[in-house]
């Protein structure tokens, strides 16, 4: 075990020289007004910003429809994210990949062949091709539902915020975070979009374009160095800021709902968010853990539990 720790340890400090030589450090986390204060090792967080998304003083964990809520209707359409707004959801999340015509389109899968009653690569096909299929048809008694296109999502929930995730990897997922940054500035929802993505290239290439006040999630590695640091309390020394950590609740044999590590994210000023969780058990968990958000498929659930406390 000790010689994992000295690995691992010495990993996040190799981590944080390649940074240190990158010459280039995320600035973000101002989300107007919240619970929870911004930390950074920069000067400009010393000015007292707030990050809303950090609920510890709060008696619930936002609620997160995951691809507008996955478990009630089709994922990722327009029909998903009005009925997650009718339920009051706190934040929307929503999966992104960029069309043949570079169009910023809202779908998780590479192919359309699980969500649709067509087939074929999203990179491949056109918007006009794209929305020649129904991405409803395995919902019964639902009205078939075009692919989005995430400027239709900004137009229509102008006042919700939004997790972002963009799908796409490597040169392709680089020009969707430029296709994202051009959306995000051209629709002032730089205070609402939260941009996330496995990929780390990618999510350095989305602050290198928008520039000024980037709100994301944690990439993969980044958080894994965060992880091991929080554990050895050592998160001071990391300096790469972001709004949120979205991660699981396990990975790979490895709990991660732990209070000491939400505490000492949150004191770095990042929220911590799991997904996807769709058990009422599970959720009374996270709840008594102050988590900051969970991110779910059944978001009438985790609101039916919030009624049943208050009744």
């Amino acid at each position: 075990m000790a010689v994992l720790i000295y690995f691992f340890t010495a990993l996040a400090a190799v981590y944080l020289c390649l940074l240190a030589v990158s010459e280039y450090r995320i600035v973000g986390s101002i989300f107007g007004e919240g619970t929870g204060k911004t930390k950074t090792n920069n000067s400009e967080a010393d000015s007292g910003a707030e990050n809303s998304l950090i609920t510890q003083n709060e008696e619930n964990p936002l609620v997160i429809a995951h691809r507008g809520g996955a478990g009630l209707k089709p994922e990722n359409t327009m029909t998903a994210f009005q009925n997650a707004a009718r339920l009051g959801v706190d934040i929307i999340e929503l999966d992104v990949r960029l069309s043949a015509d570079e169009e910023l389109v809202v779908h998780h899968d590479a192919r359309i062949d699980r969500t649709s009653d067509g087939s074929g690569r999203i990179e491949d096909m056109k918007l006009d091709d794209l929305r020649e299929f129904d991405f409803s048809y395995d919902f019964e008694r639902e009205t078939p539902q075009q692919i989005p296109l995430l400027s239709d999502v900004l137009e229509e929930f102008p006042d919700t915020i939004l997790i972002v995730e963009i799908k796409d990897k490597e040169e392709t997922g680089k020009r969707a975070a430029e296709v994202l940054a051009d959306l995000v500035n051209s629709s002032e929802a730089g205070e609402r979009v939260i941009a996330g993505s496995f990929q780390d290239e990618v999510l350095t290439h989305y602050h290198r374009v928008l520039s000024d006040r980037v709100h994301r999630s944690a990439a993969r590695v980044e958080f894994a160095v965060f992880f091991i640091l929080t554990l050895l309390k050592l998160e001071g020394l990391f300096w790469r800021d972001f709004s949120a950590v979205q991660i699981p609740t396990n990975f790979k044999g490895i709990d991660l709902r732990r209070k000491t590590f939400i505490e000492r994210a949150n004191r770095y000023g990042a929220a911590v968010h799991y997904w996807t969780v769709n058990d009422p058990g599970e959720m009374m968990h996270l709840k008594k853990l102050k988590a900051d958000g969970i991110i779910t498929d059944r978001p009438d659930i985790l609101l039916d539990i919030y009624e049943k406390e208050i009744d």
